[in-house]
């Protein structure tokens, strides 16, 4: 096994018996540059410059890459490798790229609930020792799309007899301006009695027009099978579901029936 070399400074070195809180960044950055450069070794089974009949690619150069820890950030070289028949990455960075996604898909998930960017960036500065910038909570908002696109845009590969139409109303943020959004919801049970979301979709409104649009994407998408339609009786959800899937029979939603019928009720014979 390749022995493991750290060189010091005499910059870390002293800040070390000064007791210097810096220098224990500055230490781990030394730590693991060289700990990465072993482990390139080890992956081309030859060190710098040998020649070895057992070598199995080369060294590359290295890409630098800045990382975020409690002790601040550090600025480590990365080893690259060619001609090697696997990839290379440094297993010692693996784990930190697993903490890094999840803590990608925190933020978006807060960015998603409505948190500012200002609170996401105490809390995150209070757990990592550094802040993030509202750049970067956009950048990972944005790397969602790709699974959003691809959950809406999904096959259907089964069938499903009953269907689920519902639409909310929301708040979002338009053109630096509070709106109201409709978002659309459609919901599936398969044979097996399972019940999946199939489709999500945004407008202005629940006019007729968003309504058969959304519906014959459904049907495009492959939805087949159905027997039974449940849903509210709005005027445009049911004139957008009598245009692309008149021939499935319509069940009125209980709980939007109860919630009409109480409308009409006096309130001392409602029942909370």
């Amino acid at each position: 096994m390749t022995p493991i070399n750290v060189t010091l400074s005499e910059e870390i070195l002293k800040g070390l018996l000064e007791q210097d809180p810096k220098m224990a960044s500055k230490l781990l950055e030394s730590a693991l540059n060289a700990l990465m450069i072993v482990e390139r070794q080890n992956h081309i089974k030859a060190q710098a410059y040998q020649r070895s009949p057992e070598r199995d690619g080369f060294a590359n150069g290295f890409k630098k890459k800045k990382i975020k820890t409690r002790s601040g950030p550090i600025d480590v070289n990365v080893p690259q490798v060619r001609g090697s028949s696997e990839p290379f990455y440094p297993k010692c960075l693996e784990k930190g790229l697993r903490s890094e996604r999840a803590l990608n898909a925190t933020l978006a998930q807060m960015y998603i609930s409505g948190v500012s960017t200002r609170k996401v960036n105490a809390l995150v500065k209070r757990l990592c020792g550094s802040g993030v910038s509202s750049s970067h909570v956009s950048n990972c908002f944005k790397a969602l799309d790709e699974d959003f696109k691809s959950f809406r845009s999904r096959k259907f590969e089964k069938k499903y007899p009953i269907l689920y139409l519902d639409a909310q109303y929301q708040k979002v943020r338009s053109a630096g301006c509070i709106r109201d959004a409709c978002v659309l919801v459609a919901k599936g049970i398969n044979d097996q009695g399972e019940r999946e979301i199939l489709g999500i979709s945004t407008s202005t409104s629940e006019a007729e027009l968003h309504w058969r649009e959304f519906l014959e994407g459904l049907k495009t998408r492959g939805l087949s099978g159905v027997k039974l339609i449940v849903s509210d009786a709005h005027k445009g959800l049911r004139a957008g579901r009598q245009s692309t899937l008149n021939h499935v029979p319509w069940q009125r939603c209980f709980f939007h029936l109860q919630q009409n019928a109480q409308s009409f009720a006096r309130i001392k014979r409602k029942k909370f």
